[in-house]
């Protein structure tokens, strides 16, 4: 019985952190002296938004979750690092990336 009862709280746990941590993020890799970054979305040809002061990670790197981003479609990215120094760099290559739409017509056949 304890054994049942162990393993269905390990379960739950692993439950848990996998949801805690789920993404989708936007990362970069990391850089030394970075406070804070600048990121361009844009959804398909639609005006671009952009989020700043973003705080960098522990090691200078970025980490953006982008689960607010409710739309499906083609989404395209752009970051600037940025610190007290020297102000905020060149906007980085663009990212582009697909979030999909939710499957049409969906049904039981025989």
């Amino acid at each position: 019985m304890k054994s049942k009862l162990f393993i269905l709280i390990l379960m739950m746990f692993a439950l848990f952190v996998g949801n805690a941590w789920a993404g989708p993020f936007l990362v970069c890799d990391p850089q030394t002296g970075i406070a804070t970054y600048e990121v361009e979305i844009k959804l398909g040809t639609g005006t671009p938004s952009v989020q700043t002061g973003i705080p960098a990670q522990a090691d200078g790197s970025l980490k953006l979750d982008l689960v607010s981003l409710t739309q499906s479609g083609n989404y395209t990215f752009r970051a600037k690092s940025c610190n007290a120094e020297w102000g905020c760099s060149e906007w980085s290559s663009p990212f582009s990336a697909t979030k999909p739409g939710s499957p049409g017509n969906v049904r039981i056949i025989p």
